[in-house]
């Protein structure tokens, strides 16, 4: 039986070749050119490479070029301190907000002199929105404590708009009733506060009043409400 050939490089015998009449040596990769003429030859099968000799380490495979497998940039300070500050400002200008449409607040004061009512001058730490009374009237209620003064202003314009105001000493049953046509100077105005809290609208708006009250007295008023609830 013919023998296959060997390779000229290395010795080792050769595979069956290509249509082409060329074989490629399995170890060494020379290729030969193997004469198709004869009978067949019988060729071996191809043989794994062999293993390396003991105690000799083979090389890692390498990582694939990637980001996940990249250098771990590190976060600088001034980023960290940046972050922290927007942050804080965010979160200031939210307590800002809810603090604004939610804490009711009255800029001005009311005075009397003189007549039935007598003198005296308040301010107001808050105020409430009609619609959180029963009655459900569109307007903003104002008290004060010491002395004790409650105004209550109906209605949106001064065209339409009542104030009523309880002196010291007079009971709500007892208000005075101001309009427009009673007074050298009535400007009102009260519109929506654009939030709702426990189910009460609010309002916002403001009051400048100066009108004559029984027995000679004047009563002159120069408020700004905003989120009467």
């Amino acid at each position: 039986m013919p023998v296959a050939p060997r390779c000229p490089g290395c010795g080792a015998q050769l595979s069956a070749p290509s249509p082409a009449g060329r074989s490629r040596c399995e170890f060494c990769g020379t290729e030969v050119a193997v004469p198709q003429y004869g009978p067949p030859v019988a060729y071996p099968p191809a043989r794994p490479a062999p293993a390396p000799p003991p105690g000799m380490l083979q090389a890692p495979p390498s990582l694939p070029s990637s980001p996940l497998f990249g250098r771990r940039r590190r976060v600088k300070p001034g980023m960290i301190a940046l972050i922290l500050a927007g942050v804080l400002a965010f979160g200031g200008a939210l307590a800002y907000f809810i603090w604004y449409m939610c804490w009711s607040r009255v800029d001005g004061a009311v005075t009397h002199r003189s007549g039935v009512m007598g003198d005296w001058t308040v301010s107001f730490d808050g105020c409430r929105s009609g619609d959180a009374f029963g009655s459900g009237f569109f307007g903003a209620d104002f008290v004060s404590e010491s002395p004790r003064v409650h105004l209550q202003l109906q209605g949106s314009g001064s065209r339409d708009a009542v104030l009523l105001v309880a002196g010291p000493g007079r009971s709500e049953d007892e208000a005075l009733e101001l309009r427009q046509k009673d007074c050298a100077v009535f400007d009102v105005l009260v519109e929506a506060g654009g939030a709702e809290v426990n189910g009460v609208d609010s309002v916002q708006g403001r009051l400048k009043v100066d009108c004559p009250t029984p027995g000679g007295g004047r009563l002159q008023a120069d408020l700004a409400f905003r989120a009467c609830h």
